[in-house]
């Protein structure tokens, strides 16, 4: 009667953590060499990491697809898939993650640069004093919107910043 009711509850509960000790682990490297594998990793995983994190593991996805665009791998070619995956498959999530933001950094960083030319260009209009003042306030009107633009990446490139130094600072083991 003993072994009934405080044995087998033991035994049970016991074996239920010894299969909870061999599951999916934050630190587990990804193991996807295409879209459906990297799904199955995420579903697999599902359970570790926030829908938030799930979506930053797509996000950084999506930056990888896109470098691999650049390097001139057509969309549907097996390269394509080689170097989309190959930056992928074998890494943790936060070495994925930190692939990502640093594409990001980097983009944000050449769009910011793109807006040099247009900015000096109306920083020379709007300092024309032969402009009337219906061309000075179209010109004034266009430099403070390139402004706006260029306040919201210089934001936007702060807060990708941030959070690089934070999963650089963070280990496998420990939450993105």
């Amino acid at each position: 009667m003993f072994a009934r009711r405080v044995i087998l509850p033991l035994l049970t509960l016991g074996l239920l953590l010894a299969a909870g000790c061999g599951g999916a682990k934050r630190e587990d490297p990804i193991h996807a060499r295409n879209d459906a594998e990297f799904e199955t990793w995420i579903a697999d995983h599902d359970s570790i990491f926030s829908a938030d994190e799930i979506k930053e593991l797509d996000d950084a996805k999506q930056q990888i697809k896109f470098l691999a665009m650049t390097e001139r791998h057509s969309a549907e070619s097996d390269a394509f898939n080689n170097a989309v995956y190959g930056r992928i498959d074998q890494h943790t999530a936060r070495e994925v993650l930190i692939t990502g933001y640093l594409l990001r950094v980097d983009r944000e960083q050449v769009e910011l640069q793109n807006y040099d030319p247009e900015l000096q260009k109306l920083q020379r209009y709007v300092a024309d004093r032969h402009l009337d003042a219906d061309q000075h306030r179209i010109f004034a009107d266009d430099l403070e919107r390139i402004q706006k633009k260029i306040a919201g990446r210089h934001a936007t490139l702060a807060q990708l910043q941030k959070r690089l130094e934070e999963l650089k600072a963070q280990s496998d083991a420990t939450k993105p």
